[in-house]
């Protein structure tokens, strides 16, 4: 995206806690880490989806 002229904007650190309090509820297996500016969402150690904001 950077090479489309566009700026990685880091999340906050309440949209990682929201996600990973929500998670939790579901499977203590539910893993939310930040990494590089944006949310990794996994299962069981295993990356499955990243939120990033772009701008």
């Amino acid at each position: 995206m950077s090479m489309a002229g566009f700026d990685l904007k880091p999340l906050s650190q309440n949209v990682a806690e929201s996600v990973r309090n929500s998670g939790n509820r579901v499977h203590p297996g539910f893993t939310v880490k930040e990494e590089n500016g944006g949310v990794c969402c996994g299962w069981m150690g295993r990356t499955l989806t990243v939120a990033s904001a772009w701008r």
